[in-house]
């Protein structure tokens, strides 16, 4: 499927806690803390076929790090470059 995203400037700074979906399906990612030091991220689609996670890491920025990390092609860049614009447009309510 290919998802039609006007070009736009790069350089949009996505909030720190901003967790992006999962790779492999396009769902949800969620941030779990176990204990005190041990925070994971991990795919909550019960419909995944991948079910990636995050290893444990000691703090959430980490973790949330780890979990947006991708390998980046042309298509990537641009889907998360209209991400960064539809976040920025509701902040600013445009």
């Amino acid at each position: 499927m290919k998802i039609d995203v006007p070009k736009i400037p790069i350089g949009i700074k996505m909030p720190d806690n901003f967790i992006m979906p999962c790779p492999f399906c396009g769902g949800e990612g969620r941030l779990n803390e176990f204990e005190m030091y041990y925070n994971q991220v991990h795919c909550i689609n019960p419909k995944c076929n991948v079910n990636p996670e995050t290893r444990f890491y000691e703090t959430e920025g980490d973790a949330i790090r780890a979990w947006n990390t991708r390998v980046c092609d042309s298509s990537s860049v641009d889907i998360l470059t209209r991400l960064a614009e539809m976040f920025n447009c509701e902040k600013e309510n445009c």
